[in-house]
């Protein structure tokens, strides 16, 4: 096989991801290796993209340079055939996998949340994600994560070293740069003008959207919607014991023109997740030049810098009290979300990453 014959400077990338870019993960993953392709010349690296063959039309669309091998598309394809590529150059995987086989893998681990909040992953995926998060930080192989809070929760739960976790901060999805389709103000009945906040629809505990929903029973906040976007519906909060407010407005998913105009519509967006890796919406809420108000867990205050309002108290009163002033003016002053959002690029991680590398000696 000719492609064995290039291993210096080379990476393999581990584009199994391809599979499904819908997951948040796995967006990471596809717009990193882009950034990484459009760089590598320039940094003097040659970029592999090693993909199961189901997968191989779409590996050729980003890359030049693609390998393809074996029918399956899940796990054991990881397994199997990413250590057979350390011959090519070092294996490079973006989205919490790593094989088990060996060592030399340089691994994105894009947070602890399956040691610090289990009770958001079922058995089988919990135990197979703490295994192989141990395992990227095995002896001879590199992580990769999103926030400095990562680094500190995976170097707190004893996962590779303080020289061996190089910190790459996401960039933001496309749809900071989606036109927005404002009919979804319309589908929703926001009334034009009118403040509204945005938030993110979830069931798993760390989201702590049930908290959320709790803050809008105030009545401070009577006359001002939550627009929630995701999967989980008014009925399946109702399921687990919580009476939805009427002015809670659930919009499902939404693709990223509609969100673009929610987040361009919205008067601030609402974070208030127990426990955040990166915390992408409050990138993104900055990026469409919101404050966002956000907890102070996990690596939001990271994002968010002072650009955004960080409530320390998780009282639904405290944060009803946030909102209130932010959606009637009555705010002291910031600094520039889009300023702060700037900061957060694809190209920009993709030169951290190349950094990491040279400092590993690879």
């Amino acid at each position: 096989m000719a492609w064995l014959a290039v291993k210096a400077r080379s990476i393999v990338i581990n584009g199994r991801f391809l599979k499904d870019t819908n997951s948040a993960v796995n967006a990471v993953a596809l717009n990193l290796t882009k950034a990484l392709i459009t760089s590598a010349d320039e940094n003097g690296w040659k970029v592999h993209l090693a993909v199961p063959k189901p997968l191989e039309n779409r590996a050729m669309q980003l890359s030049r340079s693609v390998i393809a091998m074996g029918q399956s598309t899940g796990a054991v394809w990881d397994q199997v055939y990413m250590p057979k590529l350390r011959e090519v150059g070092v294996p490079v995987g973006l989205f919490n996998s790593v094989p088990l086989r060996g060592s030399g893998y340089v691994t994105m681990l894009h947070d602890a949340h399956v040691f610090r909040t289990p009770q958001s992953y079922r058995f089988p995926a919990r135990k197979w994600r703490q295994l192989t998060s141990r395992r990227a930080g095995a002896s001879g192989n590199r992580i990769l994560t999103v926030s400095e809070h990562s680094k500190q929760a995976l170097l707190a739960l004893g996962i590779g070293h303080a020289d061996t976790i190089g910190v790459v901060p996401n960039g933001p999805s496309t749809v900071v740069s989606t036109k927005p389709d404002t009919a979804v103000l319309k589908r929703l009945e926001l009334a034009t003008g009118a403040p509204f906040c945005l938030g993110f629809s979830s069931l798993l505990p760390h989201k702590n959207v049930a908290f959320l929903i709790d803050v809008f029973r105030d009545q401070r906040l009577a006359d001002i919607p939550l627009v929630l976007v995701g999967n989980a519906t008014s009925k399946d909060f109702e399921r687990i014991g919580l009476t939805v407010p009427s002015d809670v407005i659930f919009a499902g998913r939404c693709p990223d023109a509609e969100l673009a105009a929610l987040y361009q519509a919205a008067q601030t967006v609402l974070i208030p997740s127990l426990e955040e890796g990166f915390g992408l919406p409050a990138l993104e809420a900055m990026y469409f030049g919101k404050h966002p108000i956000v907890s102070p867990y996990g690596a939001l205050p990271e994002v968010v810098g002072k650009a955004g309002y960080v409530v320390h108290d998780m009282r639904p009163s405290d944060w009803a009290r946030y909102i209130a002033k932010i959606c009637t003016g009555h705010v002291t002053a910031r600094d520039c979300p889009r300023q702060q959002a700037s900061r957060f690029t694809w190209n920009a991680a993709a030169q951290r990453v190349w950094e990491h590398l040279e400092g590993w000696g690879f």
